[in-house]
């Protein structure tokens, strides 16, 4: 093993060491006088400046041209270009390589030298650095073919706004609106000046002017003068109209007339694109403060009343104009949706628009067809399939029928304990309507920019484990599901019926299987409230949180005075289960640079049984390792607390539990292009029973909970093609917590070189997605 190790090692020396040579004789690809472009210096020669390296990147970064990219110091996509060579077609392998992989040299003769003196000038203007003195210069190496760019700069001082004001002695009714939010205003004294702050606030006071009515207005007709003849680093900033450029429309507040939706929009040539033409042969139908426009009626009227947020006679509002775009994008039962907007006047000369809103549908009715593969980390592999049909307007109103048929398997392959293969196969139906059904029972807002929806859901699910048993559930549920705004969402199910039917084989005894089995009724309510960050834009911190309460049998169980001490009650014929569950997900993603991300995740989860119930559901228990858990441990086999199946004769297909804490961290860096990611992780955690198991001694949630933590870590790669992510990760147990006392951490005990430690404790996972 050690001989193949160093053989490996030898190749992979080779191959870098030919990557090498390789780079260093790109040059030799170049034409007679071209040179390679290398990239440029910038130095701050400013002893005083505080900002020294901050300016040096910044100012690094602006130079153009880019040039060719570098990974662990080798330029591997110019390689692979100059090793592809001329393609002899426009198909074929080389010319995938270098049109695709590989990346065409950045030559000298694109660096001008006076062109980046003028980009540096202006970033550093821009920036507060008013008056800097730059010195550049060009190096072209003849004999190395190759050219460096290097700049030298004096920045100066750097200026800091004193004085701020707007449009002082302007008396226009639209310079008076402007002055009413000049306290709230992005420039503020004592801050550097920088022109991305002035372009901020401009556009900050076009937002205001434009939900205010003055729909004409736009930030370009605002400009701030510089007045830096104050002999100190203090400038003051004069905030103007540009009056002599705006026409007279840009002063004048609009109001809405009258409001159209055209639900049989089709794009026409521009002969034939009025509003006018477009409404020919069409009926018109007012409803409320609005009128639909269609050939037949398509959409019920009332669909729209809840996504039109402009009224006739209110003030033109931005904010309200695009809450509506995004109101019937939310519909998802049009295909484009476009708005124009008319100006025009009334007797009075009232400036006036009419809104009409042009929406395609979608196809009303379509088919899907999904299928996947997956392996577990067990020696398991298995597929899934589903075929789904969809109607996007089964009643008139934008509501949504699916029904899903879907079928699946899972079979292991090799492993020391041979488990039984599943089957699955099931039926779903679930119908959404884009409004909250009994909403007046519930105080839900619905004032965000998406639309409330209601669910009526029902399904069949049919599982087989061979040789084992046979599982039936039937699921109903009535939901809601809202988002507070674009980073909040909240679902609220206050009906949730699930019937299970479990059918044992008489040879299951081959397998303890009495900890995943459950028959009866779960009935109850489930409220789950997310928040995300991440949707809200780019941060450099992002937060996720996702908070689950559910709920089975609680006030049946009160109505009917259940005890552990007597016999379930029944409903419906059969036990029905009684419990609380809470569950947390917090995660924290921190990036460094473009690229690199530290990814945190703490999970928290809890389930009480009582009552009717001395257990949880298997359904409802935890389970911890696996593909996105403790990566270095098999999946749904960790725990419970120090239990561990090498401690019992007993063979289990799974090992659950009513406590859960895990914590994991990632860090991820980029290693080739965008796509090719590369991970390094670690987990800790474990899964608790409340109550004891005679089976699985070890297992109860104590005091002493923390000797129990499990740990593992390992190295992944993640293959991320935007629409898919593939995850390869190989993880591996630090920490056994059904180890004897002082043998726990087994970090001592790595042996790559050994066998037989390889088979038994690292773990591959193959999996889509990222893990949290």
């Amino acid at each position: 093993m050690k001989k193949t190790i160093h053989i490996l090692t030898g190749l992979m020396t080779l191959c870098w060491l030919m990557l090498m040579a390789s780079s260093c004789s790109n040059t030799r690809y170049l034409a007679k006088g071209q040179t390679l472009y290398l990239g440029s210096k910038v130095k701050v020669t400013d002893t005083a400046s505080k900002d020294k390296g901050y300016l040096e990147e910044v100012l690094g970064d602006a130079i153009r041209p880019k040039p060719n990219k570098r990974i662990f110091g080798i330029r591997f996509k110019l390689t692979m270009y100059n090793w592809a060579g001329e393609p002899r077609s426009e198909k074929g392998l080389r010319k995938y390589i270098r049109d695709k992989i590989g990346e065409a040299p950045v030559l000298g003769e694109s660096f001008n030298l006076k062109r980046n003196e003028q980009i540096l000038l202006n970033k550093l203007q821009n920036n507060g650095y008013f008056y800097p003195v730059i010195v550049s210069r060009r190096e072209d190496d003849t004999l190395k073919k190759t050219t460096k760019g290097f700049f030298e700069i004096q920045a100066g001082k750097r200026y800091f706004m004193r004085n701020i004001d707007y449009l002082t002695g302007d008396t226009t009714a639209l310079a008076a609106e402007i002055r009413n939010v000049a306290d709230k205003s992005l420039l503020k004294k004592g801050n550097p000046y920088l022109l991305d702050a002035v372009m901020a606030d401009r556009d900050r006071i076009d937002d205001y002017l434009k939900n205010m009515g003055y729909y004409y207005f736009s930030p370009d007709y605002l400009i701030a003068k510089v007045d830096t003849g104050t002999n100190t680093d203090s400038i003051d900033v004069h905030m103007q109209l540009k009056s002599d450029l705006m026409p007279p429309k840009t002063f004048q507040q609009y109001r809405i007339k009258d409001i159209y939706v055209n639900t049989n929009y089709i794009a026409r040539s521009n002969t034939d694109s009025t509003a006018a033409n477009r409404r020919r042969n069409m009926d018109t139908i007012p409803y409320e403060h609005y009128s639909v426009i269609q050939r037949r009626e398509n959409f019920r009227p009332v669909l729209f009343k809840t996504a039109i947020q402009q009224k006739p006679g209110d003030l033109y509002s931005k904010r309200k104009q695009n809450l509506t775009l995004n109101r019937l994008v939310s519909l998802n039962a049009f295909k484009f949706i476009k708005s124009e907007l008319t100006d025009t006047y009334d007797s009075t000369g009232l400036p006036l628009l009419t809104a009409l809103y042009n929406l395609t549908p979608a196809p009303s009715k379509a088919l899907s067809f999904e299928t996947s593969a997956f392996s577990q980390n067990d020696s398991r592999v298995g597929s899934r399939l589903s075929v789904g049909w969809k109607h996007r307007n089964i009643f008139k109103g934008a509501e949504q029928l699916e029904i899903k048929l879907s079928g699946g398997f899972e079979m292991q392959y090799g492993g020391a304990q041979k488990r039984p293969n599943l089957f699955q196969a099931g039926l779903e139906t679930n119908l959404s309507v884009p409004r909250l059904l009994f909403g007046s029972l519930f105080k839900v807002s619905t004032t965000s920019a998406f639309v409330p929806r209601s669910y009526v859901k029902l399904g069949y699910n049919y599982y087989l484990s061979e040789t084992t048993y046979r599982l039936n559930t039937f699921n109903f549920g009535l939901g809601y599901q809202w988002r507070e705004s674009i980073n909040k969402e909240h679902k609220l199910y206050p009906v949730n019926i699930t019937f299970v039917r479990t059918d044992t084989f008489k040879n299951a005894s081959d397998f303890y299987i009495s900890n995943i089995i459950f028959n009866g009724v779960i009935i109850g309510s489930t409220y789950q409230f997310t928040y995300n960050s991440q949707i809200a834009g780019r941060k450099d911190v992002n937060f996720f949180f996702d908070g689950l309460l559910d709920l089975s049998g609680n006030i049946l169980g009160l109505a009917q005075k259940t005890s552990l001490s007597k016999e379930p009650e029944k409903i419906f014929g059969n036990p029905y289960a009684q419990y609380v569950k809470v569950q947390t997900d917090f995660r924290v993603y921190k990036t460094f640079g473009k690229e690199n991300m530290w990814a945190n995740r703490l999970f928290l989860g809890a389930g009480y049984a009582y009552g009717n119930s001395y257990k949880m559901p298997n359904i409802k228990q935890f389970f911890a390792g696996g593909a996105s858990s403790l990566r270095g441990f098999r999946s749904r086999f960790l725990g419970p607390g120090s239990f561990h199946t090498s401690k019992s004769t007993t063979n289990f297909l799974e090992l659950l539990g009513d406590i859960k804490m895990e914590a994991n961290t990632e860090f991820r860096t980029p290693l080739y292009s965008t796509w090719l990611k590369g991970a390094v992780f670690a987990d800790a955690g474990n899964i608790w029973l409340l109550r004891d198991d005679p089976t699985m001694p070890g297992g109860v949630f104590s005091k002493n909970f923390i000797s129990d933590i499990a740990v593992s870590g390992g190295l992944g790669l993640r293959f991320d093609f935007s629409i898919l992510v593939l995850r390869l990760d190989f993880g591996m147990p630090l920490r056994k917590p059904w180890m004897d006392p002082g043998e726990k951490w087994v970090i001592n005990r790595i042996d790559f070189s050994s066998k037989a430690w390889r088979q038994e404790n690292i773990v591959f996972n193959l999996a889509i997605g990222y893990p949290f």
